[in-house]
Parts: structure tokens; C-alpha cells; sequence
């Protein structure tokens, strides 16, 4: 994204502060991506430079991608995204027997819909966004990781957008 840091915020020390506005930064980014699906809808994107994306859970995921460490910033995004996540329709999978696709994606794809669902009866988000910090620090190992935060961020930008 042309050398952008996407995850660069300011913290203040404070873990309940910090928490809080990790937070914010996500609405801050939903802002933005209303703004990318409805250009003149949004005065807060008005002059911004936002590089062409096909699908808004890219800005979402290269976000993820920037984080490097996690601290209670990091956490109120992440807990923000996935409670936005679990609220949105279930991102379109591959079919596991499809074999244009990697079969650690279709893994990843397919383990994030069975843990959305979970979360969803249970009403609990703890797992999925402990397995979403787990793909993050794996992302440039490993397909199935990336594959789950992008799965992750489909639903998180249905969840928000529509």
C-alpha cells in the first residue's frame, strides 16, 4: 500500500487509555471504509489518498498486518473487529474439495466460519481473537493464517458495512 504504516497510532501508556482508543482507531476505519463504498458520504475522507482496493477488508488486513507487537492498543482494535465479525454474515468460503485453492487456505477459510459460528452461539470472542493474534504473528509463514485474517476481515467489514 505504497509504504503507508497503517498501524502507527501514538499511545499514551495508559492500558485503559490505550485500550479504549484502540477502539476508536477501528471506528476511525470504518469511517473510512463508508467513505471508500460511498465517496461523498463521508466528510472525513474527503482529500484523503486511499490506494485502490478490490474488497475494504484489505485496508482491514493490511492494518492487522502492520501490528508487530500487542499491547492493550492492539487489543481494543482487534476485540472491536471481532465483535464486528461475529455480527457480520459469514464470509463465502471455497469449497474444501476445490483444488484451485491451497488446501492450508481452505483450512484457514473454513476454521474461521466454524470458530464465527461458535462465537456466535456462545457469545464469546476470546477464541477467535486469540487464534486471529496467533495468525498475525504466522502471516508471512503460513497460507492458513492469512487466510483467516482475511476471512476475519470479510465478515468484520459485513459486520460494520451493511
Amino acid at each position: 500500500m505504497g509504504g503507508v504504516d497503517w498501524w502507527a497510532p501514538e499511545k499514551s501508556g495508559n492500558a485503559d487509555a490505550d485500550f479504549l482508543a484502540g477502539g476508536e482507531h477501528f471506528q476511525a476505519v470504518l469511517s473510512l471504509l463508508a467513505g471508500i463504498r460511498d465517496p461523498e458520504g463521508i466528510d472525513f475522507c474527503s482529500g484523503l489518498i486511499v490506494p485502490p482496493v478490490s474488497h475494504p477488508a484489505e485496508i482491514l488486513g493490511t492494518i492487522l498486518g502492520g501490528m508487530r507487537q500487542f499491547g492493550p492498543m492492539e487489543y481494543g482494535f482487534i476485540e472491536a473487529l471481532v465483535d464486528k465479525a461475529i455480527a457480520g454474515r459469514l464470509p463465502p468460503v471455497c469449497n474444501l474439495n476445490d483444488a484451485r485453492w491451497p488446501a492450508d487456505y481452505r483450512v484457514g477459510e473454513a476454521k474461521v466460519c466454524a470458530a464465527l459460528t461458535l462465537a456466535r452461539i456462545a457469545r464469546q470472542p476470546d477464541e477467535i481473537i486469540d487464534e486471529l493474534i496467533e495468525a498475525i504473528g504466522k502471516k508471512f509463514e503460513c497460507v492458513e493464517a492469512v487466510a483467516f485474517i482475511w476471512a476475519v476481515c470479510v465478515a468484520a467489514t459485513s459486520g460494520a458495512l451493511h
